[in-house]
């Protein structure tokens, strides 16, 4: 497993244009280094903060082309799965852009047409970005960017794990 450094991915990131080509080889990159989902998406989110108009649709339709690509590949799923706060987070970002606006709502009804993600995410994808101000004061936005699905649900498989074996003990007190 290759370890990549946030400032690596960052780099790379950065360097993305809004070429098919450019798009593709870094959405491939990114399925290559799917163990360092955290760091990569982490980086995504950063860069995406930061970027130009054009970084930002570009590094959206790396996040389309990886959600995409990652539908019915095994073991991509949390890839897809990581992506959904970071891509809730962006669109915060961006909804006061029209012209940008536009671009992204035709991705999220490609996504819905092709089932990439479930509705309720396709429901939480579209308020994010129609949301108004007044609206999203009661999120933490923070929250949203910050949130990993990979540790819930190692924090969910440990669980559920303690709760067997607090089952297996009732049990053998019971007897």
């Amino acid at each position: 497993m290759t370890v990549l450094s946030e400032e690596a991915a960052s780099r790379r990131l950065r360097a993305v244009d809004a070429s098919q080509e450019s798009i593709e080889t870094t959405s491939l990159w990114i399925m290559h280094h799917k163990d360092s989902a955290d760091t990569m998406l982490h980086s995504w989110m950063n860069v995406f903060r930061i970027g130009t108009e054009k970084q930002r649709l570009a590094l959206f339709y790396v996040a389309n082309d990886v959600c995409q690509k990652t539908r019915k590949r095994p073991g991509y799923d949390m890839l897809r799965s990581a992506f959904v706060p970071r891509l809730i987070g962006a669109m915060s970002l961006i909804r006061s852009d029209e012209a940008m606006k536009s671009k992204i709502i035709r991705v999220v009804d490609i996504w819905e047409q092709r089932e990439v993600f479930e509705k309720p995410t396709i429901g939480e994808l579209r308020s994010a970005l129609s949301m108004t101000y007044e609206d999203s004061s009661d999120v933490d936005e923070r929250l949203l960017l910050e949130f990993d699905p990979a540790t819930l649900i190692t924090d969910l498989e440990k669980f559920q794990k303690i709760e067997a074996a607090i089952e297996k003990a009732r049990v053998i007190l019971s007897k």
